[in-house]
């Protein structure tokens, strides 16, 4: 089980409302209320949060305007939402602006700005080092 507290202004603690915790919280669980199992890495910025599964899975919450979580809007999401990817990912990096996400194919895909149509990074031998992915 993952437990967070802090600022929660974006709702990136993903505990259904924008209210700061200052005690621990269950965390993971999805839209349906159910416990995410199985979580391999997290990542956290100021404004959103990444979980990987070990199935290749990711999932987010929090701000969103820009794209950040990757599943095809802009809406700000306060509970875990699934990430978009064409193939399963084996890392990921929240950054205070963008998502970097490397996939098992060896190539790395980012969220920044466009929620609808992310940026694919044919190599990810430099990227995603770059962003401590790698």
């Amino acid at each position: 089980q993952v437990l967070a507290v802090g600022l929660n202004s974006f709702g990136q603690l993903g505990i259904a409302s924008s209210s700061s915790s200052t005690s621990s919280v269950a965390l993971v669980r999805d839209q349906s209320g159910s416990p995410l199992e199985n979580i391999t890495q997290v990542s956290a910025s100021n404004s959103h949060t990444l979980f990987l599964r070990s199935d290749g899975t990711v999932f987010g919450a929090g701000y969103n305007k820009y794209g950040y979580l990757c599943n095809s809007t802009a809406v700000e999401k306060q509970t875990w939402a699934g990430v978009i990817m064409p193939s399963s990912v084996v890392s990921i990096v929240a950054g205070s602006s963008w998502s970097v996400f490397v996939l098992r194919s060896n190539t790395a895909q980012t969220c920044s700005t466009s929620p609808a149509d992310p940026v694919a990074i044919p190599s990810v031998s430099n990227v995603a080092r770059a962003y401590g992915a790698g």
